[in-house]
């Protein structure tokens, strides 16, 4: 009977164990859920400010930019002497409706980029660089493949790269832009002014905080410096596809 006892307790300590590892357990699972829906509510947030954005930025375009170009070409044609056609004049509708065009394609293709989350991160970057070929004077290239992401993780690194990519051939006055991939870092390099955002800079620029929640969501780190490469993006491990 004295064997017993020390037997019944060790047996009972040994259940206390196991139920407590298994609750440990269940807590875990019911925790990463919740973290889990959390997550992609964030990124359903997300894209809806981010459509929100499109759409004002298509609107801003379509009256400020394209629609005043379309004006002042039809004020050129007004102008014109049916008889003699001023070669000058003749040349700026023609530039003029060539802008607005190239100006309508680029919308377009971004508004279709947009809604490409299901590809992967390196195809949505390649057709990103040749919508900005056709669009600007800057020569964009990459070397290198993007490593496969998790689907989230491949819409945040598109919205972080489009940002980045944009705000180069708006701001920076590069001619060149180059993007280098070494497994899970990415480097650009160009030839253009240096910029390192402040704090003020983030509350300015819509793109600037866009870059800033998705950076903060994927767990990534980007760098800025004065010097080549101008911008460096880290990718966290759990962020590949295993």
């Amino acid at each position: 009977m004295s064997f017993i006892l020390p037997i019944v307790i060790i047996l009972v300590l040994v259940l206390n164990v196991v139920l407590i590892l298994v609750t440990l357990r269940e807590l875990k699972l019911y925790y990463d859920k919740r973290k889990d829906k959390a997550f992609k509510k964030s990124i359903e947030k997300i894209k809806i400010k981010e459509r929100t954005q499109l759409i004002n930025l298509i609107s801003s375009e379509l009256h400020d930019n394209i629609s005043q170009m379309i004006s002042l070409a039809k004020m050129n044609v007004k102008s014109l002497d049916t008889n003699a056609v001023n070669p000058k004049t003749k040349d700026n509708i023609i530039l003029l409706l060539g802008k607005a065009l190239t100006d309508i394609r680029y919308l377009n293709k971004m508004i279709k980029l947009q809604e490409t989350i299901d590809i992967d991160a390196d195809c949505q970057v390649e057709e990103l660089i040749e919508v900005l070929n056709q669009s600007s004077t800057v020569n964009f290239k990459k070397r290198g493949q993007i490593v496969q992401l998790k689907q989230e993780a491949n819409f945040l690194l598109f919205r972080i790269m489009q940002e980045i990519l944009n705000n180069i051939m708006k701001y920076s006055q590069a001619s060149d832009v180059e993007i280098k991939i070494n497994n899970e870092q990415i480097s650009i390099f160009h030839n253009g002014v240096s910029f390192i955002p402040s704090n003020n800079d983030y509350h300015k620029s819509f793109g600037l905080t866009n870059i800033k929640e998705n950076k903060k969501l994927l767990n990534a780190e980007i760098e800025y410096s004065l010097n080549n490469p101008k911008i460096k993006i880290k990718l966290p491990q759990n962020s590949l596809v295993k």
